[in-house]
């Protein structure tokens, strides 16, 4: 068995013997494979045209402008909504029916009861939503390969510097609605509610039209889900290289990676991340090179092209959004008080329930394979298949030192009813209404604490995908420089819902002094 039925035989190994990943559903946050590994599509062929071009190369500079699309929004959409769906029903407390996903009165919506009159809770609103997630990105990766001169030529070193803009966009639609306020005047009366000996102010409320409104909420700090775009550019994590070329068939390198893009704010569902959010990485990589020149003569200057490179992430502090155990999913949606408050008032939970957490994701691997083809003296062509693997992540929690309890009963304008609270233990969901069953008044109940918190919806799970990918170039010398321009395709098929499906398309120039 030859070199490349060895290579092809470890191909064929890695899409048989990849399990197909399982769906996941209400998980909050949603991390994107890094345009760094995404580079390692061009780079590993980058790598081959510097050392192609030795010795008379000293110095490479190539510039890659891409661009990619997402194509899987249902699949994105089961990841974000609660129990694999991707439409959610939501009615107001005395809307008729079975019972919805979402109770319109945990987003505080207005709508018309039986008798036309507007109230905060008791309402008889009913929608639809549905998201259909769309991630997009573009710009220019520059890498910069350097190899030492002297008694060290064995050497070499490499940077590369992506500059990215990354939009995103949740498409979240609202439909078949029914007893929508036609308008919130009525609610300018209820300024100032007595409970008890507490106090609600209803103006703080910001009572919303519909859902579509209300995940748009003013008041609410994160976890938003809006349609509109989402975008971010700058410069993603900067990739430092130390190689040693062992011969023109077989090169290592040590990685250093730093974080210089932004952290993840979870203001938004689905936010455009540009790098590693933040984590420092450290890492290392191997290439081989199979020479085809003996199997035809017509390959002559083709050759197989092998890469594995792999990287360890550090733990670092990110900010995300979770649930609580015994009240289900999208419980972070839920209202809380604040009972030791003097002037205690209805908060978003979202505020309370996002919170800095440190993050550990561990190892991510990428194993590259390229078949370049010269088809003359100035034309080649590149196929390949990539495959990438990265570990599911840890999280914990850094600190929780707030003291609330999620709301059990409100007041209800008309017929004055008790301000209660719950237990954190007494297990109401999202999809009950919050003027149900009376809850445990507050000098009873028992405050949320850490062991109540689940954190495994802010966790972003193990992630594999394979990608095929193509290149059509030409190369020749200019000024007696080697140089190398490329346009390139891609495919990317995920692990179920954990990665985004997407295509890509890029220019890539290269020229060696």
């Amino acid at each position: 068995m030859n070199q490349l039925s060895i290579c092809r035989a470890f191909a064929l190994l890695a899409l048989v013997a990849a399990p197909q990943a399982s769906a996941v559903t209400g998980k909050s946050f949603f991390n994107p494979r890094a345009i760094n590994s995404e580079a390692f599509l061009n780079e590993s062929s980058s790598l081959a045209f510097s050392h192609h071009n030795k010795p008379a190369e000293r110095f490479s500079l190539f510039a890659t402008g891409f661009y990619q699309e997402s194509v899987n929004s249902k699949d994105l959409a089961r990841y974000f909504f609660p129990n694999n769906k991707t439409e959610l029903v939501i009615k107001g407390a005395n809307a008729a029916g079975p019972a919805p996903d979402i109770s319109g009165t945990w987003l505080q919506i207005a709508g018309l009861d039986a008798n036309t009159a507007i109230e905060l809770y008791l309402n008889a609103f009913a929608s639809k939503i549905s998201i259909r997630p769309e991630y997009k990105r573009f710009g220019t990766v520059l890498h910069f390969h350097k190899q030492v001169v002297g008694s060290c030529s064995r050497l070499w070193l490499a940077l590369q510097v992506p500059v990215v803009q990354v939009e995103t966009n949740a498409h979240l639609s609202e439909y078949d609605k029914q007893n929508e306020a036609a308008n919130l005047n009525a609610i300018d009366r209820f300024v100032l509610i007595n409970a008890g000996n507490r106090r609600v102010e209803a103006a703080q409320l910001t009572a919303m039209l519909n859902a579509q409104q209300a995940f748009d909420n003013p008041l609410w700090k994160y976890g938003k889900i809006t349609n509109q775009w989402q975008k971010e550019a700058g410069v993603s994590d900067l990739d430092f290289r130390l190689g040693y070329d062992f011969s023109r068939h077989f090169t290592t390198y040590a990685k250093f990676v730093a974080p210089i893009a932004h952290k993840p704010t979870a203001s938004h569902v689905f936010e455009p991340l540009i790098g590693n959010n933040g984590h420092w990485a450290l890492g290392g990589g191997a290439q081989f090179v199979f020479n085809l020149d003996g199997l035809s003569e017509r390959m002559k200057d083709s050759y197989f092209l092998t890469t594995l490179d792999c990287q360890h992430l550090f733990a670092a502090t990110e900010r995300r959004s979770f649930d609580l155990k015994s009240h289900g999913a999208w419980s972070r949606y839920l209202l809380v008080v604040e009972p030791e408050k003097a002037n205690e008032t209805l908060q978003p939970g979202i505020n309370f329930f996002t919170q800095p957490m440190r993050v550990s994701v561990n190892a991510e691997c990428n194993w590259n394979n390229i078949v370049h083809v010269a088809c003359c003296s100035f034309l080649n062509f590149e196929f390949g298949y990539n495959f990438w693997v990265r570990s599911a992540e840890k999280v914990w929690l850094r600190h929780w030192n707030e003291s609330i309890n999620v709301a059990a009963e409100v007041f209800n304008p008309a017929g004055g009813n008790q301000f209660l609270i719950n237990a954190a233990e007494d297990g109401r969901t999202i999809s009950m209404h919050l003027n149900a069953a009376p809850g445990t008044d507050v000098a009873t109940t028992s405050r949320i604490s850490a062991n109540d918190l689940d954190l495994s919806v802010a966790a972003h799970p193990a992630s594999y995908s394979h990608t095929l990918h193509a290149t059509l170039g030409t190369h020749g010398l200019w000024r007696q420089q080697p140089y190398e321009v490329a346009f390139g395709g891609a495919y990317e098929i995920p692990s179920s819902n954990r990665a985004l499906e997407k295509w890509g398309v890029w220019l890539k120039a290269s020229l060696s002094i």
